[in-house]
Protein backbone atom coordinates (compact mmCIF):
# COMPACT_ATOMS: atom_id res chain seq x y z
CA UNK A 1 0.00 0.00 0.00
CA UNK A 2 0.91 3.43 -0.99
CA UNK A 3 0.74 5.41 2.15
CA UNK A 4 1.35 9.67 1.87
CA UNK A 5 3.48 9.72 5.04
CA UNK A 6 5.49 13.03 3.64
CA UNK A 7 8.24 11.53 5.54
CA UNK A 8 11.38 9.27 4.09
CA UNK A 9 11.82 6.41 6.94
CA UNK A 10 15.24 7.09 8.28
CA UNK A 11 17.10 4.24 9.40
CA UNK A 12 20.45 3.67 10.20
CA UNK A 13 22.45 1.05 8.31
CA UNK A 14 25.01 1.01 10.59
CA UNK A 15 24.95 1.06 14.47
CA UNK A 16 24.70 -0.92 18.01
CA UNK A 17 20.92 -1.00 17.78
CA UNK A 18 20.99 -2.06 14.16
CA UNK A 19 23.78 -4.64 14.29
CA UNK A 20 23.44 -6.39 17.28
CA UNK A 21 22.47 -9.73 15.91
CA UNK A 22 25.25 -9.37 13.20
CA UNK A 23 27.72 -8.68 16.01
CA UNK A 24 26.69 -11.75 18.07
CA UNK A 25 26.48 -14.35 15.09
CA UNK A 26 29.94 -13.39 13.87
CA UNK A 27 31.48 -16.50 15.20
CA UNK A 28 28.43 -18.32 13.47
CA UNK A 29 29.69 -17.58 9.77
CA UNK A 30 27.43 -14.08 9.39
CA UNK A 31 29.18 -10.98 8.10
CA UNK A 32 31.15 -8.84 10.09
CA UNK A 33 30.11 -5.63 11.15
CA UNK A 34 33.38 -4.23 9.67
CA UNK A 35 31.76 -5.22 6.20
CA UNK A 36 28.91 -3.09 6.84
CA UNK A 37 28.42 0.07 5.39
CA UNK A 38 28.59 2.86 7.85
CA UNK A 39 26.50 5.86 6.20
CA UNK A 40 23.47 6.87 7.55
CA UNK A 41 20.42 5.74 5.30
CA UNK A 42 16.68 6.28 4.07
CA UNK A 43 16.47 2.92 3.15
CA UNK A 44 14.80 -0.12 5.31
CA UNK A 45 16.66 -3.08 7.07
CA UNK A 46 15.01 -6.79 7.45
CA UNK A 47 15.82 -10.45 7.97
CA UNK A 48 13.93 -13.36 6.26
CA UNK A 49 12.51 -15.22 7.84
CA UNK A 50 11.18 -11.39 10.14
CA UNK A 51 12.08 -12.59 13.99
CA UNK A 52 13.41 -15.82 13.31
CA UNK A 53 16.77 -16.62 15.63
CA UNK A 54 18.70 -18.04 12.45
CA UNK A 55 17.81 -14.92 9.84
CA UNK A 56 18.35 -17.22 6.64
CA UNK A 57 18.45 -13.58 3.90
CA UNK A 58 19.68 -10.07 5.31
CA UNK A 59 18.55 -7.65 3.35
CA UNK A 60 20.03 -4.23 3.59
CA UNK A 61 19.22 -0.57 2.93
CA UNK A 62 16.13 -1.22 0.95
CA UNK A 63 14.39 1.59 -0.85
CA UNK A 64 12.15 2.55 -4.42
CA UNK A 65 14.30 5.51 -6.11
CA UNK A 66 11.82 8.09 -6.57
CA UNK A 67 11.46 11.28 -9.08
CA UNK A 68 14.14 14.63 -8.47
CA UNK A 69 12.77 16.56 -6.00
CA UNK A 70 10.31 18.95 -7.01
CA UNK A 71 9.29 16.23 -9.23
CA UNK A 72 6.80 13.55 -9.28
CA UNK A 73 6.09 9.87 -10.86
CA UNK A 74 3.08 9.79 -12.44
CA UNK A 75 0.63 7.20 -12.44
CA UNK A 76 1.67 4.41 -14.69
CA UNK A 77 4.68 4.87 -15.01
CA UNK A 78 8.06 2.51 -13.10
CA UNK A 79 10.64 3.23 -10.43
CA UNK A 80 13.58 0.88 -9.61
CA UNK A 81 14.14 -1.29 -6.47
CA UNK A 82 17.34 -1.13 -5.04
CA UNK A 83 18.74 -3.03 -2.05
CA UNK A 84 21.48 -6.02 -0.97
CA UNK A 85 21.02 -9.07 -0.40
CA UNK A 86 23.34 -11.15 1.50
CA UNK A 87 22.33 -14.96 2.15
CA UNK A 88 23.37 -16.07 5.64
CA UNK A 89 22.86 -19.81 5.17
CA UNK A 90 26.12 -22.20 4.38
CA UNK A 91 26.10 -24.35 1.46
CA UNK A 92 22.53 -23.28 0.20
CA UNK A 93 21.90 -20.16 -2.59
CA UNK A 94 19.02 -18.71 -2.75
CA UNK A 95 17.00 -16.42 -5.30
CA UNK A 96 14.89 -13.49 -5.29
CA UNK A 97 12.04 -14.78 -7.94
CA UNK A 98 9.53 -12.65 -7.71
CA UNK A 99 8.50 -8.61 -6.28
CA UNK A 100 5.15 -7.71 -5.91
CA UNK A 101 2.11 -5.52 -4.59
CA UNK A 102 -1.13 -4.30 -5.05
CA UNK A 103 -0.18 -0.89 -5.75
CA UNK A 104 2.14 -1.90 -9.06
CA UNK A 105 0.62 -4.17 -11.87
CA UNK A 106 3.90 -5.81 -11.89
CA UNK A 107 7.54 -6.15 -11.20
CA UNK A 108 10.55 -6.68 -13.78
CA UNK A 109 13.57 -8.65 -12.62
CA UNK A 110 16.75 -8.82 -15.24
CA UNK A 111 17.27 -12.83 -15.86
CA UNK A 112 13.98 -13.53 -13.86
CA UNK A 113 16.02 -13.89 -10.69
CA UNK A 114 18.56 -12.29 -8.88
CA UNK A 115 20.97 -14.88 -7.77
CA UNK A 116 22.17 -15.38 -3.89
CA UNK A 117 25.25 -17.07 -3.86
CA UNK A 118 25.38 -19.68 -0.73
CA UNK A 119 27.29 -18.08 2.99
CA UNK A 120 30.93 -19.90 3.40
CA UNK A 121 32.45 -20.10 6.99
CA UNK A 122 34.00 -17.00 6.80
CA UNK A 123 29.83 -14.83 6.04
CA UNK A 124 27.60 -14.22 3.37
CA UNK A 125 28.54 -12.50 -0.10
CA UNK A 126 26.54 -9.19 -0.40
CA UNK A 127 24.43 -8.77 -3.73
CA UNK A 128 23.90 -5.23 -4.45
CA UNK A 129 21.11 -4.30 -6.83
CA UNK A 130 23.02 -1.49 -8.27
CA UNK A 131 23.76 -0.96 -11.94
CA UNK A 132 26.17 1.80 -13.75
CA UNK A 133 24.64 5.38 -14.77
CA UNK A 134 22.51 4.62 -18.03
CA UNK A 135 22.13 1.16 -17.36
CA UNK A 136 18.25 -0.42 -17.03
CA UNK A 137 18.12 -1.41 -12.74
CA UNK A 138 17.89 -5.00 -12.32
CA UNK A 139 14.61 -4.73 -10.33
CA UNK A 140 11.84 -2.36 -11.79
CA UNK A 141 8.19 -1.75 -10.37
CA UNK A 142 5.62 -1.53 -13.01
CA UNK A 143 2.44 0.72 -13.87
CA UNK A 144 2.46 2.13 -10.28
CA UNK A 145 -1.05 3.41 -9.79
CA UNK A 146 -0.72 6.29 -7.48
CA UNK A 147 2.01 9.46 -8.13
CA UNK A 148 4.98 9.43 -6.82
CA UNK A 149 6.41 12.48 -5.13
CA UNK A 150 9.36 10.64 -2.41
CA UNK A 151 8.35 10.42 1.37
CA UNK A 152 6.09 7.74 0.29
CA UNK A 153 6.36 4.13 1.14
CA UNK A 154 4.71 0.94 -1.12
CA UNK A 155 4.75 -2.37 1.10
CA UNK A 156 6.05 -5.11 -1.47
CA UNK A 157 5.88 -8.80 -1.20
CA UNK A 158 9.20 -10.51 -1.59
CA UNK A 159 9.84 -14.01 -3.15
CA UNK A 160 12.69 -16.42 -2.30
CA UNK A 161 12.66 -19.53 -3.89
CA UNK A 162 14.33 -21.03 -0.13
CA UNK A 163 13.96 -18.77 2.40
CA UNK A 164 10.42 -17.91 1.82
CA UNK A 165 8.42 -14.53 1.24
CA UNK A 166 8.50 -11.64 3.19
CA UNK A 167 5.72 -8.34 3.14
CA UNK A 168 7.45 -5.08 3.97
CA UNK A 169 6.97 -1.29 3.55
CA UNK A 170 9.64 0.08 1.76
CA UNK A 171 10.60 3.72 1.72
CA UNK A 172 10.20 5.97 -1.62
CA UNK A 173 13.46 8.21 -1.73
CA UNK A 174 13.51 11.02 -3.94
CA UNK A 175 16.87 11.05 -6.54
CA UNK A 176 19.16 13.12 -4.95
CA UNK A 177 22.21 13.46 -2.48
CA UNK A 178 23.98 10.26 -2.82
CA UNK A 179 20.90 8.80 -4.22
CA UNK A 180 21.64 10.90 -7.10
CA UNK A 181 23.99 8.57 -8.41
CA UNK A 182 21.45 5.65 -8.98
CA UNK A 183 20.16 4.55 -12.38
CA UNK A 184 16.32 5.60 -13.18
CA UNK A 185 14.54 3.63 -15.16
CA UNK A 186 14.98 4.78 -18.62
CA UNK A 187 12.21 6.42 -20.32
CA UNK A 188 10.65 5.28 -23.66
CA UNK A 189 12.55 6.45 -26.99
CA UNK A 190 10.04 8.15 -29.46
CA UNK A 191 9.15 6.06 -32.51
CA UNK A 192 12.03 5.52 -34.59
CA UNK A 193 11.04 6.15 -38.48
CA UNK A 194 12.55 3.16 -41.29
CA UNK A 195 15.81 4.98 -41.43
CA UNK A 196 16.09 5.41 -37.50
CA UNK A 197 15.25 2.05 -36.85
CA UNK A 198 18.15 0.32 -38.80
CA UNK A 199 15.71 -0.84 -41.56
CA UNK A 200 16.36 0.92 -45.16
CA UNK A 201 13.90 3.45 -46.53
CA UNK A 202 11.21 1.92 -49.30
CA UNK A 203 12.08 2.79 -52.66
CA UNK A 204 8.89 3.09 -54.58
CA UNK A 205 9.05 3.32 -58.63
CA UNK A 206 7.52 5.45 -60.62
CA UNK A 207 4.17 4.85 -61.75
CA UNK A 208 2.19 6.73 -64.41
CA UNK A 209 1.50 10.32 -64.07
CA UNK A 210 4.51 10.81 -61.65
CA UNK A 211 6.83 13.79 -62.46
CA UNK A 212 9.98 13.22 -64.51
CA UNK A 213 13.11 13.14 -62.53
CA UNK A 214 14.61 16.27 -63.64
CA UNK A 215 17.74 15.96 -66.08
CA UNK A 216 16.40 12.12 -66.71
CA UNK A 217 16.27 11.46 -70.43
CA UNK A 218 13.23 9.18 -71.65
CA UNK A 219 13.28 6.41 -73.84
CA UNK A 220 10.43 7.04 -76.96
CA UNK A 221 8.49 3.90 -76.82
CA UNK A 222 7.36 2.95 -80.50
CA UNK A 223 3.58 3.60 -81.12
CA UNK A 224 2.50 -0.11 -83.01
CA UNK A 225 1.36 0.25 -86.37
CA UNK A 226 -2.23 -0.03 -87.76
CA UNK A 227 -2.93 -1.05 -90.92
CA UNK A 228 -5.06 0.88 -92.58
CA UNK A 229 -8.17 -0.05 -94.39
CA UNK A 230 -8.66 -0.84 -98.00
CA UNK A 231 -10.69 0.99 -99.89
CA UNK A 232 -13.82 -0.82 -100.71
Amino acid sequence: MIRNSRRVFALTVAGAVAFAPVMSGCAAGRTPQTAMPTQLTEGINVTVPQRAKKPEIDIRNMFVLGPAAGTAAAPGSSVPLYATFINQVQGRPDRLVSVSSPDITGAQIAGNAVTLPAATAQGGQAVRLFTQPGQTPQVVLQGIRTRLFGGEYIELTLRFERAGSITVPVPVVPAQGEFASYSPVPTASPASSPTQSGRPAATTSPTVGDTATPGATETPVPSPTVPSASPS
